[in-house]
């Protein structure tokens, strides 16, 4: 045999070799191709839903990226109070975005939300307004107190919770509570009565939580900021304040003695009186009466599921030092107990950072890092589908 032709058969076989090798390529490319994307991408939508009384909520539906036709787990947020509305702002000022942060952190980890504004807040449904509201008839005050009654605020949380759970991207059993500040005493109701939910929340989060009564976190707030003002009768006012309670405790109306004895009281300001009027207006009667009888330690200790905790060391509105210890002894009471505190150094009422407290409220600016961070992990654990 020559050269050339060993060559020649040389070069047919692997020519021959070559073309074995592409339709054998050929055939293991078309029985290895990829399955379609089957990843469902992140999605936000407006929803609206019944809350109590014919009254029409309207929140925010966070779902996140997801394996097509499996379900997430989710949680709703419930605002603090005031006109807080879906994302935690007020009109007219406060502008912190907590909420739609949470929203987004918690999406980062595979967790959907729901959030809403509050009634008569937002795209809510509004109060009955009077025809005079100057003037409204007895009737119409009626109206408006069983409106704004603290009974309506917990079943409004209560149906949002069903609403998520209803959500088709939703494993309603892997579904948890978020307050913040009022909501959280709001969202200890809803988990510790368990009424009429086909899947009790698996988890609830307590953030910059009162651990006391109302009336004494609000009189401790109010006792700060008249400390601010040495030259009105701090004293004085705090005794009216008291009487305030007094009076709705026992009777349910707040009484109209203390605001005239205000008025009468030429070193009080005309402005602090007008401002306790409005917050204790005859329209909310209900509402302050039903949360009153509300002790958010005692009710969350008959919550039977995990508790998350979060409080920020420089929060002026509620204290680490006061609320948080109450709270973490109801919880140890449980038997069995799973909870876990954490007090976030440097952080505020609303979970951003205060540099120097006497002139950083810490208000804006994203959530702490060890808020979200504890947050995302930690339902993460607790919602796990393996739990």
């Amino acid at each position: 045999m020559t050269r050339r032709q060993f060559y020649s058969i040389t070069m047919i076989s692997l020519s021959v070799l070559l073309f074995l090798s592409a339709c054998g390529g050929q055939t293991q490319t078309q029985t290895q191709t990829p399955p379609p994307n089957t990843t469902v991408a992140q999605s936000q939508r407006d929803v609206t839903y019944p809350g109590v009384g014919a009254v029409t909520l309207a929140g925010t539906l966070v779902i996140p990226a997801h394996q097509k036709g499996t379900r997430v787990p989710g949680v709703i947020i419930v605002a603090g109070s005031g006109p807080t509305d879906r994302n935690g702002n007020q009109q007219g000022g406060l502008t912190t975005n907590l909420y739609s942060q949470l929203a987004d952190q918690l999406a980062q980890q595979g967790i959907a939300s729901l959030r809403y504004d509050k009634r008569a807040v937002g795209a809510s449904s509004s109060f009955p307004r009077p025809q005079n509201p100057n003037q409204p008839t007895p009737a119409e005050i009626k109206t408006l107190q069983d409106f704004f009654a603290w009974d309506n605020y917990v079943g409004d949380a209560r149906a949002t919770l069903s609403e998520l759970q209803q959500q088709p991207e939703i494993d309603p059993a892997r579904t948890a509570l978020i307050g913040h500040s009022e909501g959280s005493i709001i969202v200890g109701e809803v988990a510790a009565m368990d009424k009429g939910l086909a899947h009790p929340a698996a988890a609830l989060v307590l953030i910059s939580a009162p651990g006391r009564p109302i009336d004494v976190i609000l009189r401790e707030q109010i006792a700060h900021q008249l400390e601010q003002q040495p030259t009105i009768p701090a004293g004085f006012v705090l005794s009216k304040l008291d009487e305030i309670f007094a009076g709705l405790r026992k009777t349910g109306k707040v009484p109209s003695a203390p605001f005239a004895d205000l008025k009468a009281n030429g070193k009080v300001p005309p402005q602090l009186t007008q401002n306790l009027e409005v917050l204790f207006q005859p329209a909310y009667d209900e509402f302050w009466y039903g949360e009153l009888q509300v002790d958010p330690a005692a009710t969350v200790k008959h919550y039977p599921g995990p508790v998350l905790v979060l409080q920020g060391a420089k929060d002026i509105q509620v204290f680490a030092t006061e609320d948080t210890p109450l709270l973490d002894a109801a919880l140890k009471s449980r038997t069995p107990d799973d909870h876990l505190i954490d007090i976030i150094p440097n952080t505020s009422h609303n979970m951003k950072l205060v540099q120097n407290p006497a002139t950083d409220p810490g208000i804006a600016g994203p959530v702490v890092p060890e808020c979200t961070n504890t947050l995302r992990h930690w339902l993460a654990e607790k919602l796990s589908a393996s739990r």
